[in-house]
């Protein structure tokens, strides 16, 4: 989870606490746009080594923090036992 929370911070300098763990990425609180999460979603396949299918993405699990580490953990799991 931190990795992502770096990442956010790396990106866009926006300091998610645990209390924005929730909250949507594009909400009005992180106002990140589409660009910015075309953004994440690269540095996050980049940063974990994966490639993220597009199923994954079905209700917007990747609208979170704590839902990118959901579909990151997914993957990681899904690669392990390949």
């Amino acid at each position: 989870k931190q990795d992502v929370i770096e990442l956010i911070y790396k990106l866009f300098s926006i300091r998610i606490s645990a209390q924005m763990e929730d909250e949507w990425l594009t909400g009005e609180k992180i106002k990140l746009d589409g660009i910015q999460m075309v953004y994440l979603f690269d540095a996050v396949e980049k940063k974990f080594a994966i490639c993220i299918p597009p199923e994954k993405l079905e209700n917007y699990a990747f609208s979170t923090v704590n839902g990118i580490v959901k579909v990151v953990s997914d993957v990681l799991q899904r690669n392990e036992m390949n």
